[in-house]
């Protein structure tokens, strides 16, 4: 039967023509708008589980948040905060020890990672600001504001 294949039906969008020709007769696009020739379709769904998946999830995102914290203070005191330091001193510990899969320790351990990279960000910014303000307070003797200290997320 046409269009069918192990017995999944498939679909083709388009004219006769486009089933025919394949990626090699199409032209390539040039020019500066050449990479708006596609179109994502972003669709919000609701995951409905029942009791017993809705309580393994639950179980999963709290031993992730658990994770989480636990990856975050020993990178603080290992004074590692790359996402690859991390990851080779915590990913096995991880996995044992919150007996997460895989790809939710990777997950735990990036987003760690991520928090401190912008927690750094935000305290140069900051640091930068009180420094600015101090070289003025400084020029006309009044006294300097303290640094804002840094602390682990």
């Amino acid at each position: 039967m046409e269009g069918q294949t192990c017995g999944e039906e498939t679909k083709s969008f388009g004219s006769e023509s486009s089933k025919t020709s394949g990626p090699a007769d199409s032209p390539k696009p040039t020019g500066p708008n050449r990479h708006m020739n596609h179109m994502n379709l972003v669709a919000k769904v609701k995951l409905q589980v029942g009791e017993v998946q809705a309580n393994a999830l639950l179980d999963t995102s709290k031993k992730a948040n658990q994770a989480c914290n636990w990856i975050s203070e020993q990178a603080w005191e290992a004074n590692q905060f790359r996402q690859f330091e991390i990851q080779k001193f915590a990913y096995y510990q991880v996995r044992e020890q919150f007996e997460l899969s895989a790809q939710v320790s990777i997950q735990c351990i990036a987003k760690v990672a991520n928090a401190y990279t912008s927690a750094f960000q935000s305290h140069k910014l900051q640091t930068s600001a009180v420094n600015k303000k101090n070289k003025k307070l400084a020029k006309l003797g009044k006294p300097l504001k303290p640094l804002p200290a840094m602390k682990p997320v």
